[in-house]
């Protein structure tokens, strides 16, 4: 059932993790979040979790362990996998980082914002373009928000 389907963050940083689940309530975001804090956890979680697969992931590249470019690589590599949308939130402004992320297969790099409200904008931008692509993985749009067409708040 597309309603179960769900949004994974890959972040280990507590106060990032709140700036999301801050940034999806006030974007009205009302399907299931799965947040996991290392490369590890989200791996486990993706094996464990084959059913349901997530329609989108945000990835931080700055993880405990394995990086998250690391686990970008994995990922892609997988068959099960390789048709999730990732897209990179980092501070990191670095072009050989960008450059890296995009050849390992992420499809979008998005700056932890400074401030709060583009963070959102941003968010809520990829939130929305990703919910309307189709995929090999996922042949219906995703109806993300409880009102998509209400306007910025």
């Amino acid at each position: 059932m597309m309603d179960d389907i769900p949004l994974l963050i890959v972040e280990n940083d507590p106060v990032d993790i709140l700036l999301f689940k801050r940034a999806l309530t006030d974007l009205n975001y009302r399907l299931p979040l799965v947040v996991k804090e290392s490369a590890q956890e989200a791996t486990d979680h993706l094996r464990l979790s084959t059913n349901v697969m997530p329609w989108l992931i945000f990835l931080d590249l700055n993880l405990p362990k394995d990086s998250g470019l690391i686990f970008l690589e994995q990922l892609k590599s997988a068959t099960p996998f390789k048709w999730i949308p990732v897209i990179v939130v980092t501070s990191s402004e670095n072009p050989d980082d960008i450059l890296k992320a995009a050849l390992k297969g992420c499809c979008g790099y998005l700056l932890k914002a400074y401030e709060f409200s583009d963070f959102k904008k941003s968010v809520g931008a990829a939130l929305e373009y990703w919910s309307r692509c189709l995929t090999p993985a996922r042949t219906t749009p995703i109806n993300w928000s409880s009102d998509l067409n209400q306007g910025d708040k």
